[in-house]
């Protein structure tokens, strides 16, 4: 009721406070059915942390509901207000509560199926690529045999009309030759050591070869340079190569004022096609104005073909923008690219391996990416030359360098993100290392190469690393294409060393200099690394502590996100996986199974983990899986890989209800039997 101007306002609150509460209590009902069980913690699928399930949580919502209470102060004195939700109210929200958890389940079991199907279709397309790689191996094998057998035609019908000239062959059916050009051979003055010195390099030379002598001369090329030289040597140093780039990138209008590059390409004894086929690439395939010099560094190679006879064919068949740079020492991979980077005069370096070969456009949008930045660091997409047969396959251009936690380098998938295109450059944490372009300015303001590795091996990873921590990027870029023979192993010594010892050496210095606590992940793998010398890194801290480096911590978050980093919390088991037998397993057998390592075998092939995802995983990130079937198989870690169960007391590994059992041949799952075979236990120590 009001009162006259000059007298106090009364209003009755009892029934508004009674309404407002009432509001209250809906409101909390509805947000415990509504919102609660959405904001509770879901255990995350991936390697970074554990947390409660959602079940868990609805449990933990459920035993913390209160009651709602209310009070007010009415001017007479105290009074409170107190109400609870009826029985039909909690049976209701009960009722939903139970139909979204129903609900919440088969979303997960959805989502677990499909991820399984699309390891599954991951694994099928993996190995249709394999599949497609052998047949066009084989094809390039039979296309090579039909070439043989049309040279032999020729080199006939070329003796017949020397002979009896064309009268004949008007007699025969007025028959049109048209023999197939063959070009003239790359340097067939130049001869294969021992046996395969015999014969020339011009395809009608080795005409008369039967296929058996001709297999055992590329047996021999291969054994001396691990590829099939005998084949490139038959190859036109100017052959043709499919253009492997996406269709997006063969349009592309650069920018008219891209810089002049220096390309550096440093070779110690390398086949005489394989180089000189790089540089005639690299020449063929460049624009003029863009390319400044084709710099060959010789670390010393000892190859008779190699010494004065290089000098005079660059002087005599090459044009000046080639030079030859002469180590008198032997200086390994890492020292001979800082002595190229040192007699470059562009302000942009590429580098080169010396059995590579440059696709068309290959520079351009190399240079497009690293002229606005000067921290740029880019690498060409790496396509496949055969060893075998040297036959050119285009690579993917959806893949980034990694690592693994051995510092072993290694590619992943990189899918793209939203607005990107398949032209646009794909930020790559590591790079392969044999292949890339920098500023030259910033190549010696970030510190060059480690000067104290040697040979070759773990300095990509070191660089790598370097580049992201103190403040440059790494980028592959899809619409550069270069091929590169890889080879199985190489033709060539390490001074005083190996090709082992040097990475390990190389590995321990960049740990030591850039990983801080995350070195010990790697000791704890190779603890045999623990005991190699690995030279004086003060300089290097120096050199990161001048540049304000950011520490690896920011490295792992923000360029490697999501990598499972195998500390205390995550490993439950490691080492060899070995049963009653003797049999482990192995990551180099084909179906897993190889007799255990004595002590004193530094090999990480046996090393496994056992997560806390239940996987059994290899440190090169790959997991023992299974189809379903009887047979396990090493692949990508995914959720059909998380089902597998260790009990130490029982000495039991199982899949769902199998479990694994071992011959020193082959690992399977098989019904559980408690034989030998199917008796496993976890070393809990490394042997890397």
């Amino acid at each position: 009721m009001l009162r006259r101007p000059g007298h106090a306002v009364q209003i009755r609150w009892q029934p508004v406070l009674v309404l407002i509460a009432t509001a209250v209590i809906c409101y909390v009902i509805f947000s415990d059915f509504m919102i609660g069980p959405h904001h509770q913690t879901r255990a995350r699928e991936g390697p970074i942390a554990l947390q409660p399930t959602v079940l868990e949580s609805m449990a933990a919502s459920n035993q913390n509901k209160k009651k709602v209470s209310f009070q007010k102060d009415n001017g007479m004195g105290k009074s409170s207000f107190q109400e609870s939700p009826s029985p039909l109210d909690e049976k209701e929200t009960e009722r939903k509560q139970a139909e979204v958890l129903q609900l919440i389940g088969k979303v997960e079991d959805e989502t677990f199926s499909l991820k399984h199907a699309v390891a599954s279709l991951q694994q099928q397309l993996d190995e249709k690529k394999q599949e497609r790689y052998r047949l066009l191996d084989e094809t390039e094998q039979l296309a090579a045999k039909v070439r043989e057998e049309q040279a032999v035609l020729d080199k006939k019908l070329l003796r017949v009309r020397q002979l009896a000239g064309d009268r004949i062959l008007d007699e025969l059916g007025n028959t049109e030759v048209n023999p197939v050009r063959i070009e003239k051979p790359v340097h067939s003055a130049i001869k294969f050591k021992h046996e395969v010195s015999k014969f020339t390099n011009d395809p009608e030379e080795h005409s008369h070869l039967s296929p058996d002598e001709r297999k055992r001369l590329e047996e021999e090329s291969m054994r001396q340079n691990a590829f099939n030289e005998f084949r490139s040597r038959e190859l036109s140093l100017h052959r043709d190569i499919p253009d492997s780039r996406d269709l997006s990138c063969r349009h592309v209008d650069h920018r008219r004022d891209l810089p002049e590059a220096s390309v550096i390409i440093c070779f110690v004894n390398e086949a005489w096609s394989t180089l000189f086929r790089t540089v005639w690439s690299v020449l063929d395939r460049t624009p003029p104005h863009l390319l400044k010099e084709v710099i060959l560094v010789d670390d010393a190679s000892d190859s008779e073909e190699l010494l004065s006879r290089l000098d005079r064919e660059i002087n005599e068949r090459f044009p000046d923008k080639v030079k030859l740079v002469r180590s008198s020492k032997r200086l390994g991979l890492i020292r001979a690219r800082v002595l190229g980077a040192d007699h470059a005069t562009s302000n942009y370096m590429i580098f080169l391996d010396s059995h590579c070969e440059a696709n068309l456009g290959w520079l351009e949008p190399l240079l497009e990416w690293m002229v606005v930045d000067k921290s740029r660091v880019v690498c060409p997409t790496i396509d496949r030359i055969a060893a075998q047969t040297m036959t050119y396959f285009g690579g993917p251009s959806s893949s980034r360098g990694t690592f693994h936690w051995t510092l072993d380098f290694t590619w992943e998938f990189a899918p793209l993100k939203s607005g990107q295109q398949v032209a646009d450059p794909i930020m790559s944490p590591t790079m392969a290392g044999g292949l890339f372009g920098i500023n030259r300015e910033y190549f010696y303001e970030i510190g060059t190469y480690d000067m104290g590795m040697d040979g070759w091996g773990g300095e990509n990873l070191e660089m790598s690393f370097r580049i992201w921590q103190c403040g440059g990027s790494l980028h592959i870029i899809p619409c550069s294409r270069v091929g590169h023979i890889f080879r199985d192993w190489h033709p060539y010594t390490i001074p005083n060393s190996t090709v082992n010892e040097t990475f390990l050496k190389n590995s321990i210095r960049l740990a030591e200099v850039w990983m801080d606590e995350y070195k010990d992940i790697f000791y704890d793998i190779k603890p045999s690394a623990k005991k190699i010398d690995y030279g004086d890194v003060s300089e290097r801290k120096a050199l990161r502590e001048r540049l304000q480096c950011r520490p690896f911590k920011w490295f792992m978050e923000n360029i490697v996100p999501g990598k499972l980093v195998p500390n205390k919390d995550v490993i439950l088991h490691k080492g060899q996986l070995r049963n009653a037998l003797n049999t482990c397993a192995d990551k180099g057998a084909n179906q897993l199974g190889y007799p255990c390592h004595p002590p004193g075998i530094h090999s990480t092939s046996q090393s496994f983990w056992f997560t806390v995802y239940k996987e059994i995983r290899h440190v090169w990130d790959l997991c023992i899986n299974s189809n379903g079937d009887h047979r396990v198989f090493l692949g990508a870690c995914s959720g059909a890989s998380r089902k597998w169960t260790y009990d130490p007391a029982t000495k039991t590994v199982k899949y769902n209800d199998l479990c694994l059992s071992g011959t020193n041949s082959a690992l399977s799952l098989a019904p559980c039997d408690g034989s030998a075979s199917q008796q496993f236990t976890f070393t809990d120590v490394m042997t890397g």
